[in-house]
């Protein structure tokens, strides 16, 4: 399971009765709703008929969304037998209530579809599915989930499926067993302190599969005294497939992080400018290193700079590092008002000496 911090949010999902009943209920909608994140698997829109896909399951959805929506999102497995497609019925703001379709090869060649659109209760989205092939020669399938129980409060989860001749079944992530682990690999993070801190790109970075070396990135997340729900810190438990199941091999940094920044508690803010990439992390002292790459460069690479002893101004919501005499403010905030509308914020990356301004690059 997740290695984190327990804090009175971090096993909800778990310990709400209601909500394990309605788990328990739709164990296979786990798997239900896709924002086709699978390479190779885009968005099909349907305004009349349904083109055939690359893959070899499809379905004329024009027949059954009904007008609902045409804007569909579907996710397939390499090995192209299990298949979801999935579409926002517009009925619930931040809790989305989607139409969701599933569709897997049986063993005699044809094709099954399953209606598991879920009525008003439990929202839940796949990011993407992979299949796992073992040494004993059988298939099994992880699935990437995740729900909003509020705006902020997320769940993320890996679960398992099988194709057993014309059934589909819920399977142990770890090695395809019925030992269903408490329902997986999980966690309860808060979503828009680690959207801010990621500029939007760390939700891929959660429950990472890497093809290539078989790893799942499961991560780890603790509690401050601040938040009520545990915050992601960019550290994971890794989990590598040997041929039979996954094995626990420890806690990792972000997945291709350059060694010489392993060491941290946890990312505080990432982000990109027209020039540069930076990471600002916390350190086990409390206080901040800044490490920063060309725009063209990469975190797997050795960074340009890095400066340790940094602070940050909760009032500037920003970070302050010095080194040689200049001043890095990362996450300076400019705010624009304009008439009868919201003010506008802007976050920069400010360099300064001796009181002038060198540097001031917009975050992207």
């Amino acid at each position: 399971m997740v290695s984190q911090t327990s804090g009175k949010h971090t096993d909800y999902r778990l310990n709400d009765e209601n909500l394990r009943n309605c788990y328990l209920s739709t164990l296979i909608v786990l798997s239900l709703f896709c924002s086709c994140q699978n390479k190779g698997n885009g968005v099909l829109s349907v305004t009349g008929s349904v083109a055939e896909q690359a893959d070899s399951l499809w379905l004329p959805l024009d027949s059954i969304l009904k007008g609902e929506n045409t804007n569909v999102q579907t996710c397939v497995s390499e090995d192209g037998n299990l298949k979801f497609y999935c579409w926002d019925t517009c009925l619930r703001g931040m809790m989305l209530i989607y139409g969701v379709l599933c569709q897997y090869r049986t063993s005699d060649g044809g094709s099954k579809v399953l209606d598991l659109g879920v009525d008003g209760q439990c929202a839940w989205r796949v990011h993407y599915i992979r299949s796992i092939k073992k040494d004993d020669g059988s298939t099994y399938y992880i699935v990437k989930t995740s729900r909003h129980a509020t705006s902020d409060d997320g769940y993320m989860w890996m679960d398992g499926f099988a194709i057993d001749h014309d059934t589909l079944r819920n399977v142990s992530v770890y090695d395809a067993s019925d030992d269903l682990d408490e329902c997986g690999m999980e966690t309860n993070y808060f979503i828009r302190g680690w959207n801010s801190a990621t500029d939007e790109e760390g939700e891929d970075w959660l429950f990472d599969y890497d093809t290539e070396t078989k790893s799942l990135y499961v991560p780890i997340t603790l509690c401050t005294d601040d938040d009520d729900i545990p915050i992601a810190t960019d550290r994971y438990t890794l989990y590598t497939f040997d041929g039979m199941e996954f094995v626990d091999k420890g806690e990792v940094p972000h997945k291709g992080l350059h060694a010489s920044l392993s060491s941290y508690k946890r990312l505080a803010k990432y982000f990109r400018t027209e020039k540069y990439i930076v990471r600002v992390d916390e350190t086990d002292d409390g206080t901040y290193r800044y490490a920063s790459w060309k725009a063209s460069s990469n975190m797997g690479e050795k960074p340009e700079l890095v400066i340790y002893g940094g602070s940050y101004d909760e009032e500037g919501d920003c970070y302050t590092f010095f080194n040689d005499g200049f001043e890095y403010v990362a996450g300076y905030t400019e705010v624009e008002s304009l008439p009868d509308s919201f003010p506008f914020y802007y976050k920069f990356l400010l360099v300064k000496k001796n009181g002038k301004i060198l540097l001031k690059e917009k975050e992207l």
